[in-house]
């Protein structure tokens, strides 16, 4: 009976030095990492909690880099859509010189080449690129959407009968919006109606120019414009779901670090406690062991 009392003796003493020894142990590592969890058994509950921190805050950063590649995709493509309207304005100006009929052919001539001029701007601004992706191409963002073809230009992009018109981007949970202005139905129009008008200074065709081509480039500015609002309203819409997502961000981020991090003052004092049980556990146990072997001699 007295060795059995013993051998309880001894686990018990052991079980207490082992127990001091991991308080020791884990309060010098969330000193050393500055965590408070450092495996899921050191909090359950917390670790689960971190884990579904740490995923919402993946898919708000996933959310952003989404908000960050299509306000620069849209940037571009609305500086570009501003310096096609300032364009059109111009050919405007030279269709209402065109439609007097005191024009010389010569003079006509002559419009007719500066609205050549602005065709093939109009077409470098529709093969505007952002980084690598060009912007008025649709979903073919790697191929220039427009290619020369006689003096005008033919469209060469993503179209709306097969559904490769429209590039969306999910910026938010359960959002999404389409990010790009289609080449095929802002742009592409504008040639046709540049080269009648073109067309028409050649052969000195006054009234045309003045009946019909002045008013279809009106038709194409409230085209641009149009797009360009859009553009405009889309950017504010990121503009505040961006502030938002940051502002979330920087709330989890401080939930998650109440749950994660260590208190150092707090943990400083956990440690000394922990020493000294430790310390204690190793005297007690010494003395238990004395004791034993002293029972175990008589």
């Amino acid at each position: 009976m007295i060795r059995v009392s013993t051998e309880q003796t001894t686990l018990d003493a052991l079980a207490g030095i082992n127990t001091a020894y991991n308080q020791v142990t884990t309060s010098q590592q969330q000193l050393e990492t500055g965590y408070r969890i450092n495996q899921p058994s050191d909090d359950p509950a917390g670790t689960t909690q971190a884990l579904q921190i740490k995923t919402s805050l993946l898919q708000l950063g996933q959310f952003q880099k989404n908000i960050n590649s299509a306000q620069s995709f849209m940037n571009t493509s609305d500086t570009a859509l501003g310096q096609i309207n300032t364009l059109l304005d111009q050919a405007k100006s030279i269709a209402v010189q065109g439609g007097s009929n005191t024009l010389s052919s010569d003079q006509s001539a002559a419009l007719a080449a500066q609205i050549q001029g602005i065709m093939d701007q109009v077409a470098e601004l529709g093969n505007t690129m952002n980084g690598t992706q060009y912007v008025f191409g649709g979903q073919m963002t790697n191929q220039p959407p427009f290619v020369s073809n006689n003096g005008s230009y033919t469209y060469n992009g993503g179209t709306s009968a097969n559904n490769s018109d429209q590039i969306n981007v999910d910026f938010a949970p359960g959002q999404t919006m389409q990010i790009n202005v289609s080449g095929e139905s802002a742009i592409q129009p504008i040639f046709g109606v540049l080269s009648q008008l073109k067309s028409d200074l050649q052969f000195g065709n006054a009234s045309a120019i003045s009946n019909n081509d002045i008013s279809a480039i009106d038709s194409q500015l409230s085209q641009v414009e149009s797009a360009q609002a859009d553009v405009g309203a889309k950017l504010q819409t990121l503009s505040s779901t961006s502030q938002y997502s940051q502002l979330e961000q920087t709330n989890y981020q401080n939930y998650l670090s109440q749950i994660m991090d260590t208190n150092m003052a707090q943990a400083v004092v956990t440690l000394q406690s922990a020493q000294t049980a430790y310390q204690a556990a190793l005297a007690a146990a010494s003395n238990t062991f004395q004791q034993s072997l002293l029972n175990y001699i008589k």
